[in-house]
């Protein structure tokens, strides 16, 4: 009987041992954030919106005994307005800080045209569509949107941030297009395509911002440019062809009146690939059209490098003249 009593205290001691290394340790953390106030602003409205923002980041993080405090009232001019700003901060003790995702909608540089838009002109636009966006946000990403404000960006306009706390099914993301501006129909192809995989949240000049499980990565190309409108759409199914040997899942291929050039088309595709389609100038000269596009498949046999497809376009100094564009 002693020998099992002293195998359970032993069995005992070493459980205790092991829970006692297994030990969390906790550290304190914060997350600060400034938020839109109305403009009669009072030190009670800032402490009772540090309350709720402490809410809504425990029922975001499921941390209890976060606590929301407020920093101060910060008078800001906007636009020419003055306005308040509530500067707020929620404490809580965590094994490790909670993960933030942070949603910008403006102020996103884009690394292929390298530009900035802000999405806003005003920060009255910005704050109008503060319910909307967190609304989306939601939707999108499944995370509760504790935090969002406005703030002037690079460009001297405004954009609008949206923080919640975890990992998002879907994350914002940014396609601008600086072409698309110079063509309405283009303009609409990005649109339309962008929607068969993505949710546009708002669009800004050039600038589309959505939702989507993984990032769009959208190439334009302009395959080539007519004055025979015919010649542009028969090559439609080629330039097709294209894109889809560029890995692209999905593609939007049209003739699209140029709106620089009177009478002339523009052969315009726009696809998700995941590489550069770029073109193989050739020497060869055809004199017709129909020359030209009757020789494509026996130039592309003849290529040493894999070709995906090939485009026929008039010379641009002397219309009657036709060269073939090869793509890689």
């Amino acid at each position: 009987m002693k020998t099992v009593l002293r195998s359970l205290l032993a069995i005992g001691l070493i459980i205790s041992a092991s829970s006692f290394s297994k030990a969390k340790t906790l550290t304190n953390f914060n997350y600060q954030v400034h938020i839109p106030a109305e403009n009669t602003a009072t030190l009670l409205g800032c402490n009772q919106a540090a309350q709720d923002l402490a809410q809504r980041f425990t029922a975001g993080t499921n941390i209890a005994n976060a606590k929301g405090s407020c920093l101060s009232v910060v008078s800001a001019t906007f636009d020419g307005q003055p306005t308040k700003i509530y500067s707020l901060q929620v404490d809580y003790i965590a094994e490790s800080s909670a993960p933030l995702y942070s949603a910008r909608v403006g102020g996103l540089v884009d690394l292929f045209s390298n530009s900035i838009d802000g999405a806003y002109i005003s920060y009255a636009d910005c704050l109008a569509d503060i319910s909307n966006q967190t609304q989306a946000f939601t939707k999108s990403t499944s995370l509760i949107a504790v935090g969002a404000f406005c703030s002037p960006s690079d460009s001297n306009d405004y954009f609008l941030q949206i923080d919640g706390f975890g990992k998002p099914q879907k994350t914002l993301g940014l396609v601008h297009q600086a072409d698309g501006s110079q063509n309405t129909a283009i303009r609409l192809s990005i649109s339309n395509l962008i929607s068969k995989q993505a949710t546009i949240i708002r669009t800004s000049g050039d600038a589309y911002y959505y939702y989507s499980a993984k990032p769009l990565n959208l190439e334009q190309v302009s395959f080539g440019l007519f004055r025979d409108e015919k010649q542009c759409t028969d090559q439609i199914e080629s330039a097709k062809k294209i894109l889809l040997a560029a890995n692209s899942t999905a593609e939007i291929v049209n003739c699209v009146i140029d709106e620089k050039i009177s009478g002339a088309f523009v052969l315009s595709g726009i696809g998700d690939t995941n590489k550069m389609v770029q073109p193989i100038w050739l020497q060869n000269t055809y004199f017709s059209f129909s020359e030209c596009m009757s020789d494509r498949s026996a130039v592309i046999l003849r290529q040493q490098e894999k070709v995906s497809g090939a485009i026929c376009t008039p010379d641009a100094m002397n219309p009657s003249k036709y060269s073939m564009n090869l793509f890689n």
